[in-house]
């Protein structure tokens, strides 16, 4: 397990190099897709708005590439081209570029980011923020691939545990298994991890896996 997480942290996935050149992690934003991938997220964000031609946004390119992969299922950075999207300019009262705006748990409330544009930079605020502007860490029962798709594809690594069924362990051995995965949760909130777990009918001891 140590050998996994080190490779997936290290960017390296399945038999891969992890020295070939990384596309960004940032998410393009537009008009039709901000208030659903946004607005409408329990995630932490950090937006920047962006004109092609300005260049204290190329020069801020590389990093915000390198700041976006870093964070990589931790916190979401996206990007808007104010030259295709003046509405999302206007709305957001963007009158510069770069403008970097972080969206916390107050998505109606966006306050600005004003600290030096460097990958490190962005990373350390990102990571300190995480402390009070995400909701409280969840674990997750998987009923199905759909449910692992959604909890699990944006992550690093997915923890999977495999508990015993409640008739097994009783509804006082259930809270004592989900508690525990709650303060693991909760002890790992700035990685890049997630929890679940899987009922387990088999009348076997609960089980961990990593789950890529």
């Amino acid at each position: 397990v140590k050998i996994l997480l080190k490779e997936r942290l290290d960017g390296k996935v399945g038999g891969g190099s992890g020295e070939k050149s990384e596309t960004s992690a940032s998410i393009q934003l537009t008009s039709q897709n901000f208030d659903d991938v946004v607005l409408k997220s329990k995630d932490f964000w950090i937006v920047e708005f962006f004109a092609p031609w300005c260049g204290h946004c190329k020069k801020l390119a590389p990093e915000w590439k390198k700041a976006s992969n870093s964070l990589k299922g931790k916190v979401k950075l996206g990007h808007v081209d104010c030259d295709a999207e003046k509405s999302l300019m206007s709305r957001f009262n963007v009158q510069g570029f770069p403008t970097i705006l972080v969206f916390g748990l107050d998505k109606d409330s966006p306050y600005p980011y004003e600290g030096a544009r460097t990958a490190s930079a962005i990373e350390s605020f990102a990571l300190e923020q995480l402390e009070t502007n995400v909701a409280p860490p969840e674990v997750t029962e998987l009923t199905g691939p759909d449910v692992m798709e959604t909890k699990c594809a944006s992550a690093v690594i997915c923890f999977v545990a495999f508990l015993p069924d409640i008739l097994d362990s009783r509804a006082e051995g259930r809270n004592k298994y989900l508690n525990l995965l709650l303060s693991v949760a909760e002890k790992f909130k700035r990685s890049p991890y997630r929890q679940a777990f899987i009922l387990n009918s088999l009348r076997q001891p609960p089980s961990w896996f990593p789950y890529e």
